[in-house]
């Protein structure tokens, strides 16, 4: 018996002698494993800051100049939104002369008054200002374009003697120095060119059309070279087709004064 009970105690010895040595030996395996995962993860940390740092000055430049041109872009985009607003409303001084002119009916404080704007020469002043300026921008600039638009329809107005105005002889000049002006230059971008171009042919289509002379003494005295020659070759044709559209007007016109008469 006492032999048995002697067995039994060193059993169970050994057992709880084995499963603490056992437990001892995972703590030690798991310990070890946290211990190399992160060893591992500020490995990897580490060589992300090496990565990092050891980034090429060329590339770091190349993504500034990214960020940079992106910013420009959206401050470019926002402006040219503002211009699409400002482009709507009229130039200030040549509010009033819009209004009037352009009333279906006007009344006779009204004539009366656009009789007035064409004596006076502050729309002449304006339009010199406008016209004359030196173009300094590259791209095309909707807010000048509308002033410019603005000037160009009065000075229009005044050389088809839509309106009897004493300053006829005044606009003559002012569309011919228009003319001469050179504001066209190579480092603007298509649409600005474009933009200018078409004010130049507009002047020279209403000078060739109302005022041959005035067109005449423009083609003898401006510069001579292909693309001068080019210009005034459009302009010719555009102004006899203009002139041939408004002989057949006043032809129906004509025929149906007659036929009214004979009624």
């Amino acid at each position: 018996m006492k032999s048995f009970v002697k067995i039994l105690v060193v059993t169970v010895v050994a057992l709880a002698i084995f499963v603490f040595v056992g437990k001892s030996e995972n703590e030690t395996e798991v310990s070890v494993a946290d211990t190399t995962t992160s060893n591992a993860k500020q490995a990897e940390q580490l060589e992300e800051i090496q990565v990092s740092s050891d980034t090429p000055a060329s590339e770091l430049a190349v993504n500034n100049e990214l960020a940079d041109a992106k910013v420009d872009t959206l401050i470019r985009e926002n402006r040219i939104e503002e211009n699409k607003l400002e482009w709507r409303k009229v130039t200030p001084e040549f509010k009033e002369f819009m209004e009037l002119t352009n009333k279906p009916l006007m009344s006779i404080a009204d004539k009366d008054r656009l009789s007035q704007l064409m004596y006076e020469t502050k729309l002449v002043e304006a339009s010199r200002k406008i016209l004359l300026r030196d173009v300094n921008e590259k791209e095309l600039d909707l807010v000048h374009e509308r002033k410019r638009l603005d000037a160009i329809e009065y000075l229009t107005t005044v050389l088809v003697g839509k309106y009897n105005s004493p300053q006829l002889d005044n606009a003559k000049d002012l569309a011919l120095e228009a003319l001469y002006h050179d504001n066209v230059k190579p480092e603007q971008d298509t649409d600005l060119k474009r933009s200018l171009v078409g004010d130049k042919v507009e002047l020279g289509m209403v000078l060739a059309v109302y005022h041959e002379d005035a067109w005449e003494s423009y083609k003898e005295n401006a510069t001579h070279s292909d693309k001068q020659a080019k210009f005034v070759e459009y302009v010719d044709q555009m102004a006899l087709v203009k002139a041939e559209q408004l002989s057949n007007n006043a032809l129906k016109l004509a025929q149906r004064l007659k036929k009214i008469k004979e009624e």
